[in-house]
């Protein structure tokens, strides 16, 4: 599918399945077929552009409940996960935003650490765009509930990037809730580490 036709099918897809609410005018057979078009979309041999449209509209519909299902369910996660890595912005910051909205459910939240998807978010920390810095807080301080995230986090060096962020941005990131958070859920993973240390050696 070249560029404009891919486009103009988003367009459409879109415009319908947006944050607004799900696929309208549509049946549930039809509502999978678009989900499953727009999924294999993200493939790494796809030019960016089409990777942009197809991160956004995921991202939009992403926001309704079922769609959320339905992109989890029909293996969305991965190649969400892969374009974190993207060179561009906008399919970095589209793809953190949808992956922010699926892992709002624990078996997704399992998922992303089997798929060790927790470094390419910790990268984003070091964006030189506040929205993507946020949305990567934003939806580490939600995986950060899971126990096995945190350790997850402390192995991959999590308060380093926290501190690096406070060190070197202070202009571009505010002290947000969600900064606030995941420090706080840091914070107690490195004392709770400690006081097992301390405990161990006597």
């Amino acid at each position: 599918m070249t560029a404009s036709a891919t486009q103009t099918a988003f367009a459409g897809s879109c415009g319908a399945g947006s944050r607004w609410g799900p696929l309208r005018g549509v049946s549930g057979r039809q509502e999978l077929d678009v989900m499953n078009s727009v999924i294999a979309q993200l493939a790494p041999e796809e030019e960016v552009v089409i990777h942009e449209y197809a991160s956004l509209c995921l991202a939009n519909m992403s926001a309704e409940y079922t769609s959320k299902v339905q992109i989890f369910e029909h293996g969305g996660l991965e190649p969400l996960i892969r374009l974190l890595s993207s060179p561009d912005p906008d399919v970095k910051k589209n793809s953190m935003e949808c992956i922010y909205n699926l892992v709002q459910d624990f078996q997704c939240r399992t998922t992303l650490q089997e798929l060790n998807a927790i470094p390419p978010i910790l990268d984003l920390l070091k964006s030189e765009y506040p929205v993507i810095q946020l949305l990567a807080l934003k939806t580490l301080g939600v995986i950060t509930n899971d126990k096995e995230s945190r350790t997850m986090l402390r192995d991959n060096q999590g308060l380093d990037h926290l501190i690096k962020i406070l060190e070197t941005k202070p202009d571009s990131m505010e002290v947000s809730p969600e900064l606030l958070q995941f420090g706080g859920h840091l914070w107690l993973l490195y004392q709770s580490q400690a006081l097992t240390s301390s405990t161990s050696d006597q």
